[in-house]
């Protein structure tokens, strides 16, 4: 089983932040327990999104199946959220002040919607300091590969975009989600980015543009292990 671990980022004792690799696909719910218990967590223990490109943020005090949501945050210990994807940016985020982490899952769609500030306000809310917010943003597609037409381009500021043809771009989500963070006042130091192209590394990551419908998911996990 390969993943990436990013637990280092937040220096957090016992707290697991990883995304799985392509070995194995994870687009099927019933495939998520093996991951979870290979981590030497409780697969009861999972929260798992029906994600849709919302900008919808959940604060999660339960396991079980969510409805219509991109967004997972929650400051309990017993849970382990997660999200699916295969090109859009898992977003991993944690509260040093109030313990509160996340998972948050942001394609151009939730990016347009602002998922990422909904997030950090809800975090806000509930106490948090962006000053004490931790971040990681992970593997994705990137400008490279990530081709649109001039709709979804003008939709964010033209410095994001490159003009490949006269109705093609290339379009940086990465950078989109990365300034957005910094806007809400989180540091920049406090700020990991995964420059891996999810498109451009087939023997690592699943792909939605480069696979289409019979691409795989990835997931990526957030929470707390036992010990």
């Amino acid at each position: 089983m390969n993943f990436t671990d990013y637990s280092d980022h937040f220096k957090i004792k016992n707290f697991i932040a990883c995304i799985s690799h392509r070995d194995h696909d994870y687009k099927y719910i019933s495939n998520i327990g093996a991951f979870v218990s290979n981590l030497s967590l409780d697969k009861k223990n999972l929260v798992i999104p029906n994600q849709t490109h919302s900008n919808n943020v959940l604060n999660i005090n339960k396991s079980g199946l969510y409805e219509d949501i991109d967004g997972l945050i929650s400051n309990n210990k017993k849970l382990i959220l997660s999200i699916r994807v295969a090109d859009c940016i898992p977003l991993f985020v944690y509260c040093c002040k109030t313990k509160y982490f996340g998972l948050i899952h942001s394609g151009w769609r939730g990016t347009k919607n602002k998922i990422v500030s909904n997030t950090i306000n809800k975090m806000k809310l509930l106490g948090s300091d962006p000053k004490k917010i931790k971040v990681v943003i992970g593997p994705s597609i990137n400008q490279c590969c990530f081709e649109v037409d001039l709709d979804v381009s003008t939709i964010f500021s033209k410095d994001y975009s490159k003009n490949r043809n006269n109705s093609k771009y290339m379009l940086d989500i990465k950078k989109i989600v990365y300034d957005e963070l910094t806007e809400s006042d989180i540091p920049y130091q406090n700020i990991f980015l995964d420059n891996d192209c999810t498109y451009c590394t087939p023997s690592k990551y699943f792909s939605y543009r480069r696979e289409g419908e019979i691409a795989g998911r990835m997931i990526a996990i957030a929470g707390w292990s036992p010990s």
